[in-house]
């Protein structure tokens, strides 16, 4: 898909994480191969409160650019959740990550159960969906991310500890 013209250039970058979102291949994948990579460069116990500043910082930005960028989208093909946003996978990984011990093995870990919740959208993830513009096409992921946090601290206490 290419972008649109009349798409403003801050919000199309911010919402393809700098055009990752145009990959012909698994564009949510890629984004969440995006956001995964992030958490590599930061410390292993990244600080409670400077992470929740910018989990709920990315999480403004998020909803503001997916809806800037569903906004021109839908006007130029009808789609209310184009593929190439990708942020919101980048802010289902923060979610699923959020507030853990970092290392290969949890970035890795979490990035598969991520995919998993976000492709399969148990309930009530879809529901999400539903909701308008932005919101809606961040809400489930972060929801997946939920779901995905949850189960990463279920597999880490049961097989790792």
């Amino acid at each position: 898909m290419k972008p649109s013209p009349q798409m403003p250039l801050i919000p199309r970058l911010i919402a393809t994480v700098g055009c990752i979102g145009y990959s012909p291949l698994a564009p949510g994948t890629m984004g969440s191969l995006a956001g995964a990579l992030v958490f590599f460069l930061l410390p292993p116990y990244p600080a409670p409160g400077p992470f929740a500043i910018v989990l709920l910082a990315l999480f403004a930005i998020a909803v503001w650019s997916a809806q800037q960028m569903a906004a021109a989208r839908r006007s130029d093909s009808g789609k209310i959740d184009p593929q190439e946003v990708v942020i919101d996978e980048v802010m289902g990984m923060a979610v699923t990550l959020a507030f853990l011990p970092l290392s290969w093995k949890t970035i890795g870990l979490g990035f598969l159960l991520f995919r998993l919740f976000d492709v399969t959208k148990p309930f009530p993830v879809r529901r999400f969906e539903k909701l308008s513009g932005g919101w809606g096409i961040v809400m489930d992921d972060v929801m997946a991310g939920v779901y995905a946090n949850v189960s990463l601290r279920i597999i880490l206490r049961i097989f790792f500890s």
